[in-house]
Parts: C-alpha cells; structure tokens; sequence
C-alpha cells in the first residue's frame, strides 16, 4: 500500500486494510501537504512524515497488527535528503508508539 496514493484517492489506509486483511505485505510511507488538491498532485505535495494531513501511526499500527513485513519511507520532494532525514527521526520518535495498540496509550510496549 502507498499511503499517500491511497489517500489521494479518497480512503482511509486503516479501513482499507481492515476491508483487505493480509494483504498489505508492503507499505510505502509518504506524508502529503495538508492543501493537496491537485490531481495528480505536484512532487511539492510530498512532505516529511509526520508533518502532512496522513495518519501515519493510525496506518503503521494496522500494518504491525496485520503482519506488514516491510516499510518504505517514500519522498519525490524536491527536497528528498532532508525530507527523509526529518522523516527518519519522526519515526525514531514513535517507534514504540507505533507498536503500541491502539487505546493502550498508558500502558508500556515490551
């Protein structure tokens, strides 16, 4: 699944996954500007995960939680080194949040 294509075209990452159990092996992770309406958008639409209008814990807790086995950080910014850069420590910062189930926010990950 492409994050950003997915929600590009009007759904919900979690819900697909959810309508299609096991089938998302892969995932690209691509955050998108908050504006994007263009169709198909310009590579400025792209933006540092975390940053943009994605859900990106949302649809990384349904891939762990379905047996997503490989994660792709995805950026055709104009900016891409940086951009990834800044989209490396985002997920450093929620690796446990990630992991952690949903409504289990108190609760620690081991």
């Amino acid at each position: 699944m492409d994050l950003f294509w997915a929600v590009h075209g009007g759904q919900d990452p979690v819900q697909l996954m959810q309508r299609h159990p096991g089938r998302w092996a892969l995932m690209h992770l691509k955050d998108m500007k908050p504006s994007t309406k263009d169709d198909p958008p310009g590579r400025a639409a792209d933006y540092p995960l975390g940053s943009g209008r994605i859900d990106v814990v949302a649809a990384l807790r349904e891939g762990i939680r379905q047996g997503t086995q490989h994660y792709f950080i995805e950026d055709e910014s104009p900016q891409p080194l940086a951009q990834i850069a800044q989209s490396v420590r985002y997920l450093e910062s929620l690796a446990w949040e990630a992991a952690r189930p949903a409504g289990d926010e108190k609760k620690p990950v081991r």
